[in-house]
């Protein structure tokens, strides 16, 4: 079990992200049943939401049910004594059980004639899920916080988790229906954001303390990846709220639709935020070992990338995986695997800045590149994606030289490690774009799906991205780290977004298909000036 230890972290926030986010969809789809859809209107959109209604608690209760048995394994794990009861009875696991509970019961009455329990049950689920919220765990001015956590909750539902309904209204529904079904969400949405936002305003205020949080603790890190992502809805919201002014324009209500496919899928992504936001203690909580504001500056001040690698005979041993490992290099028990059990020397730095800075200048090479497909003024450009394979393929050789085929580690025993599992998954999903955008930039393809692979693979790695964890040891290299991890990913979902809208609006505008290549641009400078030392 100690492999299931070490990827703990990244499994717990991925699941936590994934039960948020089910949880939203099916309060939303509930809230939206109750207020944006009215009896009778509309049959076969009512029908197919209600689908979706049963689908998403039928999800939730597999996903809060794998956090409980998860949470249970490694604690039983961890700590020998602790019995299987002891562990089933902790707080989080019971009402993680509550949940399951509730979605099974919400699946099987997922029908608009069962409204009244439906809330009900949606009441109950969203109560029990504020047991692992910040909310529950304070001492002072817990029910008040825990007050602004439920609304935040409620909020959210109410306007993320209530998008795919609308998608499906939008679709399924009359054009007057869809009409008067999109403006009574649009007015929902409006007063879920300003709920959303004064709660949120006080959430923050109560668990991030000063200013300092903000940028010296990883807290503070996700709370402003959190209110980027914010920004991106409400700037889809306003576009979108102006559609929905005049929708008897068929022109109109195509462009509604594949704004809200975007501004679902961006909230799916801030929901994913979240939960790892809600996975890291509040910055008020930790006030040793902040970054200052000037290491930040300093650290990202431009300077020369690093084209040389260092000898891999200078780097530090393999990281033991268990404590057998452990107790050969002669390290202390119990040993806590992932640990960083000494400092990286001046080799490991040089080979980290070595592989961001090779990988930057690939994907600025790899924008430009895009930039001047774009442009149409050079034809040979149009071949760009395939830079994307020679990135995968040095990722794959040099991004964990502790690992195959480098280091000591075996393919498959490095996927023990946590960050090198996500490092594989990236380099996959670095393959499967590189291979389907080049068949739709070379033109050897006509289907028109595999152009959306693109936008989705960019919103997948920006989402994977901000679930991205690092070993245990030095918290200030790991927030160093994690603020160029944050903003690469908050391009990458900006990418996604302008590319899809490109792709799927009637009428394409020409400042969208500048966006996604200066997105990479940026990724790409960001990764050719990031440095570990100082």
């Amino acid at each position: 079990m100690q492999w299931l230890i070490e990827l703990y972290g990244f499994l717990a926030v991925l699941v936590r992200g994934l039960t948020l986010s089910f949880e939203g969809i099916t309060a939303g789809g509930v809230i939206f049943l109750a207020l944006c859809l009215k009896r009778g209107e509309a049959p076969a959109a009512q029908s197919a939401c209600e689908r979706l209604l049963r689908w998403s608690a039928a999800l939730l209760a597999a996903a809060s049910a794998s956090g409980v048995t998860l949470s249970v394994l490694v604690l039983h794990s961890s700590a020998p004594d602790f019995t299987w009861v002891d562990a089933i009875e902790t707080t989080f696991s019971m009402s993680g059980l509550l949940i399951v509970t509730m979605a099974a019961a919400i699946a099987c009455l997922a029908r608009r004639q069962h409204l009244t329990a439906l809330l009900v049950l949606t009441g109950i689920a969203l109560t029990a899920a504020l047991a692992s919220s910040h909310a529950f765990a304070r001492v002072e001015g817990r029910p008040l916080l825990l007050l602004l956590t439920a609304l935040h909750h409620v909020a959210m539902a109410a306007w993320i988790g209530g998008l795919p309904y609308l998608l499906i209204t939008l679709v399924r529904a009359g054009g007057q229906s869809a009409g008067e079904a999109a403006r009574r969400f649009s007015r929902l949405a409006a007063a879920s954001v300003f709920v959303l936002c004064i709660a949120g305003f006080w959430l923050t205020r109560r668990y991030l303390g000063d200013a300092t949080g903000l940028y010296g603790s990883s807290y503070g890190v996700m709370l402003a990846a959190k209110a980027a992502l914010l920004g991106m809805l409400l700037l889809l919201g306003a576009m979108n709220n102006r559609l929905v002014r005049r929708l008897t324009d068929p022109l109109r209500r195509l462009k509604l639709r594949r704004s809200v496919e975007v501004e679902a899928a961006v909230g799916v992504v801030a929901i994913l935020t979240a939960a790892s936001l809600t996975s890291q203690p509040p910055a008020i909580d930790v006030v040793e070992g902040r970054v200052t504001f000037h290491e930040i500056v300093e650290r990202f001040t431009p300077h020369w990338p690093r084209l040389r690698p260092p000898p891999l005979s200078a780097l530090s041993p393999a990281t033991p995986l268990n404590q057998t490992d452990a107790k050969a290099a002669g390290l202390s028990l119990p040993y806590v695997p992932g640990a960083a059990y000494r400092p990286d020397n001046p080799a490991d730095i040089a080979w980290s800045e070595y592989n961001h800075n090779w990988a930057g200048l690939c994907v600025l090479t790899i924008g430009i590149l895009a930039a001047l497909a774009q442009s149409g003024r050079a034809r040979w450009a149009r071949h760009w994606p395939l830079g994307f394979l020679g990135l995968a393929i040095f990722l794959l050789i040099g991004a964990d030289s502790e690992n195959w085929p480098l280091g000591p580690r075996g393919f498959w025993e490095s996927f023990q490690v946590a960050e090198v599992a996500q490092h594989r998954i990236f380099v996959l999903l670095i393959v499967l774009f590189a291979y389907f955008e080049w068949q739709v930039a070379a033109r050897r393809s006509t289907h028109a799906w595999r152009a959306l692979v693109f936008p989705a693979i960019c919103l997948i790695g920006g989402a994977l991205l901000l679930t991205h964890t690092h070993p245990l040891g030095n918290i200030k290299e790991a927030l160093l780290a994690e603020l160029s991890h944050t903003t690469i990913a908050l391009l990458a979902v900006a990418a996604a977004a302008s590319r899809w809208l490109e792709l799927r609006l009637p009428r394409r505008p020409v400042a969208l298909g500048l966006v996604w290549p200066a997105c990479f641009m940026a990724i790409g400078i960001i990764l050719t000036i990031y440095r570990e030392s100082q």
